[in-house]
């Protein structure tokens, strides 16, 4: 066995990490991008989940909007013609 060959996944990791390391310091402008990256990626993950949460908020306002208009979430749904009778009931005098 070549005594530079690492013996474990840990060893292999570590060796790996190591050269990348000296890679990046030697190529600043790669370093930079992996940064940027990272930066990117933190945003985007932060943006979304800030836009899941507004999200599921928007949901629970609404579902409260149709309940309260349903009088409840087992109410049957509107029908155009039940306003018109309603509207029939209240022009005309008994």
């Amino acid at each position: 066995m070549p005594e530079d060959r690492p013996q474990s996944a840990v060893q292999a990791t570590g060796q790996v990490a190591s050269e990348v390391v000296s890679g990046l310091k030697q190529q600043p402008a790669m370093l930079a991008i992996v940064v940027l990256n990272v930066v990117v990626i933190v945003a985007a993950v932060w943006f979304l989940r800030e836009l899941a949460t507004s999200a599921k908020e928007n949901m629970q306002r609404l579902l409260t909007i149709v309940e309260r208009c349903t009088d409840g979430p087992q109410s049957p749904p509107f029908h155009r013609g039940s306003l018109e009778d309603k509207d029939d009931a209240i022009s005309k005098p008994d």
